[in-house]
């Protein structure tokens, strides 16, 4: 192979790498942080950080008082009206409304994460999903993703709230004494905080004084 072809395949290969950078939805920073480049805002990798389901104010209190990687105001997931200002709970099957199967808008932002980022199809479009998240190697959240119904931290009256349940698809109210799941989310692009200098310097030295320690103990 001559350098110009050689330049040229190197040229596409760079392309194709950027253009999946560029499509790519989810961003895993590591550190437990989830990228998402759509919505702009990061999700805590464990979807079960609660290890357990808990009532609409319990989990407003939980994740209004959470820190993580040193970063706070983190909320649950929201789900805006599809008419940008009053919700419609008539049934829908097709996500005509804010009631019902397949809301992939960016609206819910639940609804985006199951339709769209982790490629399901809700009980009315095929249902396609595996029996346990994480068993077909598409989500990067694996088994803490419950099949279950999840929080959004928006509210339909002072009694009931919105949430979408990841079982199935749907998305709907209910009343805020319910006990659903609760994932948090944070607005913005968070990476992980580094660890200080010091701290570095202090674990390398206590490493380099326990193998000394033990080649004292050799001789």
């Amino acid at each position: 192979m001559n350098k110009r072809h050689l330049g040229v395949l190197c040229a596409g290969l760079l392309t194709i790498g950027l253009s999946t950078t560029v499509q790519a939805a989810l961003v895993d920073h590591g550190a437990g942080l989830i990228y998402d480049d759509v919505l702009d805002v990061t999700w805590l990798q464990n979807a079960n950080h609660t290890n357990g389901a808990m009532t609409w104010s319990d989990a407003q209190a939980w994740v209004g008082n959470l820190t993580y990687q040193s970063y706070t105001d983190w909320r649950l997931p929201t789900i805006s009206p599809l008419n940008g200002s009053v919700y419609d709970m008539s049934i829908s099957y097709d996500g005509a409304s804010d009631n019902g199967y397949s809301n992939s808008h960016v609206a819910s932002e639940l609804g985006y994460m199951f339709h769209v980022n982790l490629g399901y199809s809700s009980k009315y479009d095929g249902f396609s999903m595996p029996a346990n998240y994480g068993s077909d190697g598409l989500s990067i959240f694996g088994s803490s993703l419950q099949a279950d119904k999840y929080w959004s931290g928006s509210e339909l009256s002072g009694t009931e709230a919105l949430y979408f349940d990841m079982s199935d698809g749907y998305q709907s109210g209910s009343s805020k004494a319910d006990s659903f799941y609760a994932w948090a989310v944070h607005d913005g692009n968070l990476a992980p905080v580094p660890i200080p200098a010091a701290v570095w310097l202090f674990g390398s030295a206590l490493v380099g004084l326990i193998g000394f320690g033990r080649t004292r103990k050799q001789h």
